[in-house]
């Protein structure tokens, strides 16, 4: 629905986005304020709280100590509890999360790789 309205009027609907977008701006809006509010709201931690763990481990991913990320650095949780356990790269994120937070998943994996054979060593420069 959304989609064919913005198909049949898109000069509307451009102006219509550059009108919020200078409403947020004039308001105070800012991507500070998005990022504050996100972890409130998601995790109920501050900025510099989030800024004071990811310095505790090093300016680095708390799995693979990796100092880089092609993607947004990730706040990993309890998804039961909500309790915030670390800050991972996209892909560590990602790999516990297939593994569904079971460390007997991840035990399961690491034992079928080295009966199976994997590749190359482990490196950050991989990762």
């Amino acid at each position: 629905m959304e989609r064919e309205r913005a198909q049949a009027n898109p000069e509307k609907v451009a102006a219509q986005k550059k009108a919020t977008y200078e409403r947020m701006k004039a308001s105070g809006y800012t991507k500070k304020y998005a990022r504050e509010h996100y972890l409130k709201k998601t995790y109920g931690m501050t900025p510099e709280q989030w800024d004071e763990m990811f310095e505790s481990q090093g300016h680095s991913c708390a799995i693979c100590r990796s100092d880089q990320t092609s993607f947004s650095w990730c706040v990993d949780h309890d998804h039961e509890a909500g309790e915030v356990r670390g800050i991972l790269c996209h892909g560590c994120n990602v790999l516990i999360g297939m593994a569904k937070d079971h460390p007997e998943v991840l035990d399961d994996a690491k034992r079928y790789l080295e009966e199976r054979g994997y590749y190359g060593r482990y490196q950050l420069s991989l990762l």
